[in-house]
């Protein structure tokens, strides 16, 4: 942007600058007649000859004016003088939070956390006078010197329910901040700047952005196509809870967001320490809730702002690739925002990320669902909210299991994870198995048994995950096993399972069929299973004998009724 020549504009003389930004160039000035200094911006010449850039330009400076709250920066005066346009502003002489998280690298939750909720309260203020800021970032947020933190730089602000500035087929903001919608080139509403904010604090809580790539364009669809990583697994201080608002501030359709800022607040408030409450609350306008709060490598950096004309020359750069995800994203936003006919009560519904490969567990009006990204999500039946995430190490394909407060789930990262519900998830222990745990564990008395693809079997204290025992099938098993009795059965390959001792792990039997397709089913003195028939067309439901003595005898149900049976008398051995 070209500087201005002129050392004094209006009542303000120049002293340097110090910034660009929204479009503007801002100076460090000094009034003439008072001698207070602020900061002064300046629409540059080469701009001041569209009228658009005008009127946006304008409309900052009087959206700005109207907004009085601490932690907004102040604007004094807005003027034009010979046709240069310039708005005079509060100057900050402390740090912006970029400048914070280059020195510390990541904030703590509570700093986090009293940074976030007076931005957060700022915001809803504008929210409800119709501005929607549309470039929130660490940039933006900047510190005084006494360590009060405003927001600034409404530079592409626009207002809801009013004319809109930006320019049809033009894509603005900050890549890593920018919210799908925003980067498919939608329309947005405040539900953007809460998708912006949730980015920043993910940031100041992991160290880093959960999306980072070489180009702008690259990030962009990242944003509109990829699940983040749980910010837990960058840093493990962080409280369940407080992932699960991140997680539901950043979720990719706006609809499965909070409603509003002071949706945002009012989870935070609760995130926290009961110690830090009255501090924090202390910063803000009011963070009493209005309303019933919902529940909650390498390094390149693309932070410039970015405006991205989607010209015909700029579309074959984009590539294919971006152009079909922002096609669809808009045609998945425009028909999520159809009201559907109904004939009675729509129930809440919410999206996940990646397919299930096992069925959900559910516990007091809660469901327990994992999936093909090693997200496993906490849903609130009732609400339709999804109260917290957790974040395994890689896929999801065992079922979770739900007993005592707790879920276990197993990952393909070959851990077995031990959550506690009512802390969002919060890991209580954690232990490698040795294998990726592919089906779902079981637990009987105490004692959770999980099997992992790789043949290994755990009997495990579900109170401190302390291994009990430990032995091996020696073949594949990527069925859950199964308990009766004493006897533990255990899925291995395809056409046998082995039975084990639940109390040390002791091999005590083999039952062999001629397919085995389902974990084993004891009922009674019989052992269930599905197979196909000797045609392989169709599924039959057979039984092998299995007490007292593991009989050689059983029977298969077929359509034709009840037939014979033979299968092996099982080996007693064992192996610890």
């Amino acid at each position: 942007m070209g500087e201005h020549p002129e050392k004094r504009i209006g009542k303000y003389l120049l002293l340097k600058k110090i910034g660009t930004g929204g479009m503007g160039i801002v100076y460090l000035a000094q009034h003439a007649e008072t001698g207070e200094q602020v900061a002064l911006k300046v629409l540059p010449p080469e701009l001041t000859r569209n009228p658009k850039y005008v009127e946006r330009f304008r409309r900052e400076a009087l959206a700005v004016s109207g907004l009085a709250h601490p932690h907004i920066i102040k604007v004094f005066e807005v003027g034009e003088q010979n046709g240069v346009h310039y708005f005079a502003m509060e100057h900050l002489a402390g740090a912006t939070l970029r400048d914070l998280l280059k020195k510390h690298g990541r904030l703590s939750v509570p700093e986090a956390v009293q940074i976030m909720i007076p931005i957060a309260d700022a915001l809803d203020l504008a929210h409800s006078r119709g501005i929607v800021h549309r470039d929130v970032k660490p940039d933006n947020i900047m510190s005084s010197e006494k360590g009060v933190f405003k927001i600034m730089d409404f530079g592409i602000a626009h207002v809801e329910e009013g004319t809109r500035l930006t320019v049809t087929g033009t894509i603005m903001g900050t890549p890593e901040y920018m919210s799908p919608e925003q980067a498919s080139g939608a329309a947005v509403d405040r539900r953007t700047d809460i998708y912006s904010l949730g980015i920043v604090l993910y940031e100041m809580l992991a160290g880093r952005v959960p999306f980072r790539g070489e180009t702008a364009v690259e990030v962009l669809q990242m944003h509109m196509t990829r699940i983040p990583e749980s910010p837990k697994l960058i840093n493990p201080e962080i409280p369940g809870n407080l992932a699960g608002i991140i997680a539901k501030m950043i979720e990719k359709q706006p609809a499965n967001r909070y409603a509003s800022f002071r949706h945002v607040i009012n989870a935070l408030s609760q995130a926290v320490p009961e110690h830090m409450r009255a501090d924090i609350g202390a910063t803000v306008r009011e963070i009493q809730p209005t309303a019933k709060p919902e529940k909650a490598r390498r390094e390149p950096r693309v932070r410039e702002r970015v405006i991205l004309q989607t010209s015909s020359s700029v579309r074959l750069a984009l590539g294919l690739s971006i152009l079909l995800n922002v096609v669809l994203f808009g045609l998945f936003l425009r028909a999520s925002s159809r009201a559907p006919e109904a004939t009675e009560p729509v129930r809440p519904a919410f999206t996940i990320s990646g397919q299930m490969f096992a069925p959900p567990a559910a516990s007091d009006g809660m469901l327990f669902l994992g999936a093909e990204d090693g997200t496993l999500y906490a849903h609130d039946v009732k609400s339709g909210t999804t109260k917290w995430v957790f974040k395994a190490g890689d896929k999801i394909t065992a079922a979770p299991v739900v007993d005592g407060g707790r879920v276990y789930v197993g990952s393909w990262d070959r851990y077995v994870y031990a959550l506690d519900i009512a802390n969002g998830g919060e890991i209580i222990w954690k232990v490698n198995t040795g294998g990726c745990v592919f089906a779902a564990p079981v637990i009987a008395d105490g004692v959770l048994y999980v099997c992992t693809r790789e043949g290994k079997v755990l009997a495990l204290d579900c109170e401190t995950g302390r291994e009990a025992w430990r032995n091996d099938t020696g073949s594949t098993t990527k069925l859950s096993p199964s308990i009766h009795d004493n006897a533990l059965f255990v899925p291995a390959g395809e056409a046998k399972a082995l039975v084990f001792h639940i109390a040390d792990g002791k091999r005590i039997g083999e039952l062999t069929m001629q397919q085995l397709k389902t974990p084993i089913i004891p009922i009674g003195d019989d052992a269930y299973f599905v197979t196909f028939n000797e045609n392989n067309d169709r599924n039959e439901i057979s039984s092998i004998e299995i007490a007292p003595a593991q009989s050689s005898t059983g029977f298969r149900w077929t359509a034709l009724g009840r037939q014979p049976l033979s299968a092996p008398s099982p080996a007693d051995e064992g192996s610890h």
